[in-house]
């Protein structure tokens, strides 16, 4: 319960602060394997390929981290690694000291 309203306190914050920002995100459900698309802004600082940014599976940790695919300031694809726990989770963006909204993934049991 705490996990779905720090989500949706997350998910509803009208301010900018200059960090990323997921718009969306596809398939949104999918297993361990799969590859995942996000659309957003300011994804990954500098030069991507070297001062990139994380993607994070979860809320509360452990987090797992995603496999990351590829990594642009406004896109990023990225694979569900095995041993991820199957069920209702979010993805968060993290570049710096800064992390995105949240936005909502089903993960399927393997």
């Amino acid at each position: 319960m705490i996990r779905l309203a720090l989500a949706l306190l997350l998910a509803g914050c009208a301010t900018d602060d200059g960090g990323p920002r997921i718009a969306s995100i596809a398939p949104t459900v999918a297993g361990p394997g799969a590859d995942i698309a996000l659309v957003g802004t300011r994804l990954c600082s500098g030069a991507c390929a070297t001062t990139g940014g994380e993607i994070l599976i979860g809320l509360d940790p452990p987090q797992t981290r995603a496999i990351v695919k590829t990594l642009a300031v406004d896109g990023a694809t990225f694979q569900i690694p095995s041993g991820t726990p199957s069920g209702k989770t979010v993805v968060i963006v993290e570049v710096g000291d800064r992390a995105s909204n949240a936005i909502e993934l089903t993960v399927l049991a393997p």
